[in-house]
């Protein structure tokens, strides 16, 4: 099957799951000036405010690495010091990109495509405000990532020790922003499917994504398991919250 083949059958099978009829519905999303304004303008904001602030951070000298104790971190996190996995951070790089597609591919829905300019707004405030907000906690925390203990030649391990972004591991930001995306899309469906038997599905499918992702994060070594807990936590509920500020009252 081709590649459009694909895309026309993935949109068939979304437009079936809606329930969808070719008739205009009212307006679910609102986009006043005043909503439109304010939302970019705190999204755009915290991003410019997260980047520059995780841009001073300065990597670890070869003698504070020595230093580092893994006895000091929680028992519950200490599990990922002894993890280092190019293979699954590549991994979650790519479930990152595919994640990422998820609200546009609500566009596949007739419901969708008739407030496209909504769709496209709430996804990309959706995704400054959390990648703000994810640097912004990275820089003020500065928490060694789980690789930062390791030892040994493992490849590609020293060059990532050498980074400043090894003082970034808390909150997790591919987890965090995998559950911004999943559950802005989720929450887009079902506004815009709301008699839809499939949000029950579309919702498991938001939870389950980000969680995939957490998991390759801590065993690829770039993230402890409260990391992952915290990223979920916040993605999640700027995915949830910001179609809530578009809606229509």
């Amino acid at each position: 099957m081709s590649t459009t083949n694909r895309l026309r059958a993935a949109g068939l099978l979304l437009a079936l799951a809606c329930g969808s009829a070719t008739a205009q519905q009212a307006p679910v999303y609102s986009l006043a000036p005043g909503r439109v304004l304010s939302a970019t303008a705190l999204g755009a904001g915290t991003f410019a405010l997260g980047h520059y602030s995780a841009s001073r951070v300065q990597p670890f000298t070869p003698a504070e690495l020595a230093a580092l104790d893994p006895a000091r971190v929680p028992a519950w996190d200490r599990v990922a010091t002894r993890y280092w996995s190019p293979r699954a951070s590549k991994a979650s790089d790519y479930l990152l990109l595919g994640a990422g597609l998820l609200p546009f591919s609500l566009l596949a829905l007739p419901e969708a495509r008739q407030e496209w300019k909504a769709v496209a707004l709430i996804t990309l405030n959706a995704g400054l405000l959390n990648d703000g907000v994810t640097h912004l906690v990275k820089s003020a925390a500065r928490r060694p990532r789980p690789y930062a203990y390791q030892t040994g030649p493992l490849p590609g391990l020293a060059e990532a020790q050498a980074s400043a972004d090894t003082r970034l591991s808390f909150f997790s930001g591919h987890t965090s922003f995998t559950a911004t995306a999943s559950f802005c899309a989720a929450s887009m469906f079902d506004d815009l499917c709301p008699k839809s038997p499939a949000r029950p599905w579309v919702w498991a499918g938001a939870a389950v994504v980000p969680a995939v992702a957490g998991f390759l994060r801590v065993r690829a070594g770039k993230h402890y398991p409260s990391d992952v807990v915290a990223g979920y936590a916040a993605g999640a509920l700027i995915g949830w919250l910001t179609p809530r500020w578009y809606r229509r009252r």
